[in-house]
């Protein structure tokens, strides 16, 4: 499924798009289809530029109280899915919570089945063909091992060492 194609946003539905798609199984298969979408994302562009008006590039954006607590964002990404979904109070223009969930983060699964029962010497084929980006999936969750509480310390707390208290165990 390529969200551009399913949920149209932006220009998506004036500019024809070809989802591409490979009948075969395995490393290969991924690998040609990144290649064959990195080429159709070329001619996207091209038709893009082929109906981009001319004259000035500016549009002026109106201030819009928010309408709802929660919002809800769905785009293509090079990597598949990606999610983002904002909460706020009643009425406030500043988010609550604010998740975003990446497309190798939901990869990662599919990776694990992909390697099962697999060669140590293929791991890095299967791993390129999904082409991971690591820094997406950076995910903390300190958790005290001796109340099994969670814990939440900022960044810079957790830079000098969780301060002058004993770092609890993890």
């Amino acid at each position: 499924m390529d969200v551009r194609a399913e949920e149209p946003y932006a220009a998506f539905d004036e500019v024809p798009l070809n989802i591409v798609v490979y009948e075969e199984e395995g490393s290969w298969a991924r690998l040609m289809v990144r290649l064959d979408e990195t080429l159709e994302s070329a001619r996207v562009i091209e038709g893009c530029l082929g109906k981009m008006p001319t004259g000035l590039i500016r549009v002026r954006v109106p201030e819009v109280a928010p309408q709802s607590s929660e919002g809800f964002s769905v785009i293509e990404a090079p990597r598949g899915e990606l999610i983002h979904h904002v909460y706020t109070r009643k009425g406030s223009d500043r988010p609550l919570r604010y998740r975003v969930r990446t497309p190798t983060y939901a990869n990662i699964p599919t990776l694990c089945e992909i390697l099962k029962g697999g060669y140590v010497a293929d791991i890095s084929a299967a791993l390129v063909s999904i082409d991971p980006c690591f820094s997406c999936t950076d995910r903390v969750a300190l958790v005290d091992v001796r109340t099994s509480k969670r814990v939440s310390v900022d960044l810079l707390t957790l830079a000098r060492g969780y301060g002058r208290r004993p770092c609890p165990r993890f």
